[in-house]
């Protein structure tokens, strides 16, 4: 399956967010840092559970889009074995 990429000119391409982005209400400091709390909280036992079923896979895209192929691999090789 193809990578989808985003559209020429959409804000994925290229994004300036103070003029592409609407700020919400609720986007202070303080409510941000309790999302991130509350998405550590119920993540990492996520992660955890995964890890020790030796099913989490580690990956970082260091060259972006260009290592979708690396990744689909690596994913296909994950699921053969399984």
């Amino acid at each position: 399956m193809p990578p989808l990429l985003p559209e020429e000119g959409s804000c994925d391409v290229e994004c300036n967010p103070e003029k592409d982005w609407e700020k919400r209400e609720d986007d202070t400091e303080e409510i941000i840092k309790k999302r991130f709390d509350i998405y550590t909280r119920e993540t990492k036992p996520v992660l955890r559970y995964w890890r020790d079923e030796k099913k989490l896979i580690r990956f970082v895209p260091y060259k972006g889009i260009a290592d979708f192929d690396k990744l689909l691999k690596l994913v296909q090789e994950r699921l053969s074995r399984s």
